[in-house]
């Protein structure tokens, strides 16, 4: 009996250690079950704000951020190419990037002058025919370094644009047309003092440096540029690469745009590029240089010459503590750390810049949208500094009733806007400046959404409107009907 009771007792204890086991292997299974829920994956945060101004926002359609962090180079990307297909943007799609355009134009200018080709101070009218007559004030001409910071006097668009789409205003604007405007338009201050952003101004230079070095204004990126730096998409003509990889632009309600048309101004803000091509060129601006292979260390050492002049702040700008540089807008920081950006949009695209080069740190935003990003591209630069609030809800309002606000209102003597209805929508525009619209909130009550401001059309006793009421920053202006 004793050794089958010794049988039954190992049979026994075999069972028990198997049942321990098995109960502890679940337990385990459990924890870590447990574990594996409460520790989802972080999301990145700025994968987070991309998603939300696609998806939750609405405010654009495809957007793309470049970060660079040194010689490390990031790509996040959300939505698609345009409303109809299901092809996501990505690092290589390509945007009309506006006035940053104007940063390859003030690239061209740095090394042509490395070059000998030309010089800062040399007078815009010694590059164009002499039946060009260049405005002057007091005797002093406009020369190419005025172009380059804004400070040539000359307005933000030419006064003798053809084109009657308010998203495309340069559609069909010539040569000609350029040097009639030039030959007729007055300066009212010395030119060098006052900084003006001009999109003429800097398509002008495009189009001096061009026509001194005898050819296109996309040959001279090409050669200049695009070959040394291996940028494969970037152009105001797009190439038969870039048109595959082409967004489609749209307006603040996510509708289709037609594309940017301009041939002439093209240096100014005709220009089209992707995420992976500006990370290099911006790179460049920083001083991270890549180079094609055939290139010497001397050619190398001129990059970097070039573009720390590019950079160098040279003039006041508009705002307190802002100065201009060859195209860049710069502020200095703690330790007297400089950033620099830029930022703006054509009719159906938003795009923003900005790097500072002691933190070697810099970030490209492109989106399909004219909705501003400025705010993106500044926190991921600067994490402290605050993004934008969510969009307001739009009330719906009735057409009929926005054609009693148009008319011209004045703020000031000099000082007006043009408010105009088209498809149903009311839109602000500025003398020389792109439209806005204004989205209501009720029937006399607006918002702009890229200035967090607030538009209310008052009426009179007969019920006249008689002017409106502009409230920015707790502060409200009155605007008078004038006609």
């Amino acid at each position: 009996m004793l050794p089958v009771c010794r049988y039954l007792i190992g049979i026994f204890l075999g069972l028990g250690i198997l049942v321990t086991g098995t109960l502890n292997l679940s337990a385990q299974t459990q924890q870590e079950k447990d574990k594996d829920e409460s520790e989802e994956p972080v999301e990145d945060p700025i994968v987070t704000i991309l998603r939300q101004r696609v998806d939750a926002y609405r405010q654009t359609v495809g957007i793309v951020v470049g970060e660079i962090r040194g010689t490390r180079r990031t790509v996040y990307a959300r939505g698609t190419l345009n409303r109809a297909t299901i092809r996501k943007a990505t690092g290589m799609t390509v945007f009309e990037i506006g006035p940053l355009s104007s940063l390859y134009t003030s690239a061209l200018l740095g090394l042509m002058v490395k070059d000998g080709e030309v010089s800062l101070s040399d007078p815009v009218s010694k590059f164009l025919p002499d039946s060009v007559k260049i405005p002057e004030y007091s005797g002093q001409p406009i020369r190419l370094e005025h172009l380059a910071t804004h400070t040539s006097g000359l307005p933000r668009l030419p006064n003798n644009v053809i084109s009657a789409d308010l998203n495309n205003p340069l559609d069909g604007y010539s040569v000609d047309l350029l040097y009639q405007f030039l030959s007729t338009y007055p300066l009212t201050y010395d030119v060098g003092t006052t900084y003006e952003y001009s999109e003429v101004g800097m398509g002008l230079l495009g189009h001096v440096l061009a026509w001194q070095a005898g050819k296109s204004y996309d040959a001279l990126i090409q050669e200049y540029i695009s070959t040394p730096l291996k940028l494969a998409n970037t152009g105001s003509t797009p190439t038969i690469s870039m048109k595959t990889l082409m967004a489609t632009g749209h307006d603040r309600t996510r509708r289709p745009i037609t594309a940017w048309s301009d041939t002439t101004l093209v240096g100014g803000n005709g220009v089209r590029s992707n995420i992976l091509d500006m990370m290099a060129f911006i790179s460049a601006n920083m001083g991270i240089i890549y180079v094609m292979p055939e290139y010497t260390e001397e050619d190398s050492i001129k990059f970097q010459a070039a573009f720390e002049e590019v950079i160098r702040p040279r003039y006041a700008a508009s705002r307190p503590g802002v100065e201009t540089a060859l195209g860049w807008r710069a502020r200095k920081g703690a330790r007297d750390r400089y950033t620099h950006w830029l930022s703006g949009r054509t009719g159906g695209f938003y795009s923003f810049v900005g790097f500072n080069k002691l933190s070697r740190r810099g970030v490209i935003v492109l989106s399909n949208s004219s909705v501003p990003i400025d705010d993106i591209g500044f926190h991921i630069l600067t994490p402290g500094y605050p993004l934008a609030s969510p969009p307001k809800l739009t009330s719906t309002a009735d057409p009929q009733t926005f054609q009693a606000y148009t008319g011209t209102y004045e703020f000031s003597p000099g000082l007006t806007v043009d408010i105009m209805t088209t498809d149903g929508k009311l839109y602000g525009q500025p003398p020389g400046q792109m439209r806005s619209e204004l989205f209501p909130e009720s029937n006399r009550n607006f918002f702009l959404q890229q200035e967090n401001a607030q538009i209310t059309f008052v009426k009179d006793v007969a019920g006249n409107i008689t002017h409106l009421l502009f409230l920015k920053n707790g502060q409200t202006r009155e605007a008078r009907k004038i006609r």
